[in-house]
């Protein structure tokens, strides 16, 4: 992986972290570390899955509305490695197609399927996560930072790293 790609995917994945913290989200991982077919990860709390509680009715009011409220919550943290690209690199935009060109289209394929292709509610998590990574900007460069030296972090260490330097 060149500096660049290094540095980039930094920034991606540390876009993913802030946008989990700023959602209270927890994440165990933080990583630039290639392995698997990534060349970084952000493991959230949960994983990728949403889990409805053990003998609940799959199709009840309660389950989909917390189905929709949990699809909404990781739309914003996979649209968010973009955004960063986007605002700390000033790389593309917030489209597919730029997503695609950037190294994002999975993520971008993710949050679709997770809020069933509903072009509203994409519009608003992508605006969200492009929000919470403008305004928190220093905080994504401060993590990427930090992966360029260390190559990975745990959740805990992340958010120490930020209180620290605030």
């Amino acid at each position: 992986m060149s500096m660049n790609q290094r540095k980039a995917t930094a920034i991606h994945e540390a876009g993913h972290a802030v946008a989990a913290m700023e959602l209270g989200v927890m994440f165990t991982i933080i990583s630039i570390v290639p392995g698997e077919g990534y060349d970084g990860r952000v493991l959230v709390e949960g994983g990728d899955y949403f889990i409805m509680p053990l003998g609940t009715d799959p199709y009840s009011p309660e389950n989909e509305r917390a189905f929709r409220a949990w699809a909404e919550q990781q739309a914003i943290i996979d649209y968010a490695g973009h955004a960063a690209i986007v605002a700390v690199l000033g790389v593309g935009d917030m489209s597919y197609r730029s997503a695609c060109q950037h190294g994002a289209w999975d993520d971008f394929s993710k949050a679709s399927q997770r809020l069933r292709r509903d072009y509203r509610r994409i519009v608003a998590a992508r605006d969200r996560a492009k929000e919470i990574v403008q305004t928190r900007k220093r905080h994504v460069r401060m993590l990427a930072q930090a992966l360029m030296e260390q190559g990975r972090l745990d959740g805990q260490s992340a958010e120490m790293l930020l209180e620290a330097r605030r």
